[in-house]
């Protein structure tokens, strides 16, 4: 068994955002599957890819990322999350220096818009939820603990 370090949210743009593990809560992701195929006319290569994606981010890792933006210096990370649908993989990079490059599952014919993924945050502890899939909207995944209910405090007390 690995130990995570961090994890990459790459999205459509190119762009990174990075979290420490530190800032991770609930983490899950399934039916993560191997392919070998041809990518071009010259590369055959082997990816990764998850059916499903549900990630809780701590409201404190939202102000202490090395995240640079190219549209908005005032931008935090939560907010580019909420407006843009659009992670395309998740690198996950290990306490031993490797790392898994995941790809997500995208649904819709739009090159910036995944219909699969939804976020939500909840506004008692500013902790971000957020879900790719198929089957699964955040609304379903993490209904116990979005119930706008301040006395539920996460797992990052």
């Amino acid at each position: 068994m690995k130990k995570v370090k961090s994890i990459d949210l790459v999205l459509e743009n190119c762009e990174v955002l990075k979290f420490d593990s530190k800032y991770i809560g609930r983490f899950y992701m399934t039916n993560i599957t191997r392919t070998i195929s041809r990518k071009a006319s010259n590369l055959i290569s082997e990816s990764y890819s998850a059916e499903n994606v549900f990630l809780q981010l701590s409201s404190e890792g939202n102000d202490s990322i090395a995240f640079e933006q190219s549209w908005s210096s005032n931008e935090f990370p939560f907010d580019r999350l909420q407006q843009y649908p659009d992670i395309v993989a998740i690198d996950v990079f290990y306490e031993d220096g490797s790392n898994d490059y995941i790809l997500v599952n995208w649904l819709g014919n739009s090159d910036e818009i995944n219909r699969n993924q939804t976020t939500k945050l909840n506004k008692y502890t500013g902790d971000l939820f957020l879900v790719i899939s198929g089957k699964e909207t955040v609304e379903s995944y993490f209904e116990d603990v979005l119930a706008e209910d301040e006395s539920y405090y996460g797992l990052f007390d």
